[in-house]
């Protein structure tokens, strides 16, 4: 199922019952299941993996699967009318009309849904959906550092990787906005953050930006993290 929380990445994450499916990756998994106790309080549960399946039926709609079957986190809250769907040229489209008009979770996971169709990988990790129980979720989603290319990139990458901290607040802050997805009741919308955006703001709008994203989530949430 469509995720719509989803702000920044590479790779589209998809919603199975009350968990976010992400593509499985050797060193990611490593992660997550030998990752020490004292860490776990400060990430998601991690519930397994599992291999999902997409198929097409005769109007073009497309039915994903997921197996075998993981209950541990049911789901709590619907994401609206929402389905995948495969058009004439072939090409996977996100049809909804409930959804928060999030372009960028839309792009992600039709082409991870593509690529299901190609048969190029199947195999996800199941992270509890830790946004299931919230109506109007506002998300963040920051990239730390100011190195970002491991140490196996190829000459190409390094050079890619290095040229978009350069030119982003990764050099100035050690610390850049990847994407932003912002409830604001009084407009009653949406307000969105793209990773392009977020690589051309300079250090006085990222931090308008974080200052905004804190206090429209909340005055008594806003407090209680000054005050840690």
């Amino acid at each position: 199922m469509f995720f719509s929380a989803q702000v920044g990445g590479h790779f589209g994450l998809l919603q199975c019952t009350g968990h976010v499916a992400k593509p499985m990756n050797a060193r990611e998994l490593a992660f997550y299941e030998l990752m020490g106790e004292n860490l776990r309080q400060f990430v998601p549960d991690y519930c397994g993996r599992v291999r999902v399946c997409a198929t097409v039926d005769d109007d073009g709609d497309l039915r994903l699967v997921a197996e075998p079957a993981v209950e541990c986190h049911p789901k709590l809250k619907r994401s609206g009318s929402v389905r995948f769907h495969l058009d004439e040229s072939g090409k996977v489209q996100v049809v909804t009309d409930r959804l928060p008009n999030n372009y960028w979770a839309a792009e992600c996971q039709s082409k991870v849904v593509h690529k299901l169709l190609e048969g190029s990988y199947s195999w996800f990790i199941l992270l509890n959906n830790i946004v299931a129980t919230f109506s109007r979720p506002c998300v963040l989603d920051l990239k730390i550092g100011t190195r970002q290319h491991g140490d196996d990139a190829s000459e190409s990458k390094r050079h890619r990787q290095l040229r978009k901290c350069r030119e982003s607040t990764s050099a100035t802050l050690g610390v850049r906005m990847v994407g932003m997805q912002l409830y604001e009741s009084r407009t009653k919308s949406y307000t969105f953050v793209d990773k392009q955006e977020g690589r051309r703001i300079d250090a006085a709008q990222f931090r308008s930006h974080l200052q905004k994203f804190v206090r429209t989530c909340g005055i008594g949430r806003a407090a209680r993290l000054r005050h840690r």
